[in-house]
């Protein structure tokens, strides 16, 4: 399957709190997803403002992120 498709059936959204209803929790990451994908993958939910992919001191990915939406 593609990347798209993947991101589809790993992604987890999850509010940080709220306060921030905007800025959402990803878990479960396609650990190849970067954020320009994730960007993509979103932007039909809104106008996304910042992604940020949690990755390992040698540049290896999570699996974890945020995804923040304009109001």
């Amino acid at each position: 399957p593609n990347l798209m498709n993947k991101l589809k059936n790993s992604i987890n959204l999850k509010p940080i709190n709220k306060i921030n209803k905007f800025l959402k929790s990803l878990l479960e990451i396609n650990f190849d997803s970067n954020e320009d994908d994730i960007k993509q993958f979103f932007s039909d939910c809104g106008k996304v403002t910042f992604v940020k992919l949690l990755k390992t001191p040698d540049g290896r990915s999570k699996g974890r992120g945020f995804v923040k939406f304009d109001s």
